[in-house]
């Protein structure tokens, strides 16, 4: 039988306190650039959910309206923060079948909220551009757009902003020359970084959509 070898050399117990304390000091160290770094990254991960989230509803909206050939209304509304108070911004959204009597209009889908947070902004850039022309009902410049009130289960009495897909695939929104004809909304943070004399946000996306043919696309900066 070999005989067991007692030398010391030849096996070790574990870890010196030495040795840990380094790995908890690299450890450390890499905590100090790392955290900074996460919150920004979560952040534009909320963006770019929210902004599928929108491009994809304008597209199954634009296609239930050829597919069922009837009209399709889509609302965007204004809700408070999941916090409450009266931080009223644009939050969620919801798809309509449109009928003459508005008060009888079936809904096609639940609402959808965006992650907290995060909101279609109704800011103006350093030049007096809306950066969220869908949300512009008050310009009379500006044909197609509807307001309202709707009562929610998550908040009574909430307002809205809304156009209609056509059952011809366009949509109410008037096709006006650019930069005004453009339609769009911009998704942000309700509190997020602005980028000093442009007005606009350190981190969006904007989902546009074409008033003639009803397709909408997102664009990152």
């Amino acid at each position: 039988m070999k005989p067991i070898s007692t030398d010391c050399n030849s096996w070790r117990a574990g870890f010196t306190l030495l040795e840990l304390l380094v790995v908890c000091a690299i450890m450390g160290g890499l905590l100090v650039f790392a955290v900074p770094a996460v919150g920004p990254l979560l952040m534009a991960s909320k963006i770019n959910k929210s902004a599928s989230l929108v491009n994809d509803e304008l597209n199954y909206a634009h296609q239930l309206a050829l597919a069922q050939n009837m009209d399709v209304e889509v609302r965007f509304y204004q809700l408070p923060s999941k916090s409450g108070g009266s931080d009223l911004r644009y939050r969620a959204l919801r798809l309509f079948a449109a009928t003459n009597d508005s008060l009888s209009k079936r809904a096609l889908s639940a609402v959808k909220y965006f992650p907290d947070s995060i909101i279609m902004t109704t800011a103006k850039d350093s030049s007096g551009n809306l950066l969220s022309t869908l949300l512009d009902v008050g310009n009379g410049s500006r044909i197609g757009l509807v307001s309202g009130i709707e009562n929610l289960p998550s908040a009574q009495a909430t307002p809205y902003v809304s156009f209609m897909f056509r059952s011809t695939g366009g949509t109410t929104l008037s096709p006006v020359d650019p930069p005004l004809g453009n339609w769009y909304v911009t998704i942000c943070a309700d509190h997020g970084l602005v980028i000093a004399g442009a007005g606009i946000p350190a981190n969006y996306c904007t989902v546009q959509i074409e008033p003639v043919t009803g397709r909408a696309r997102s664009y990152r900066p």
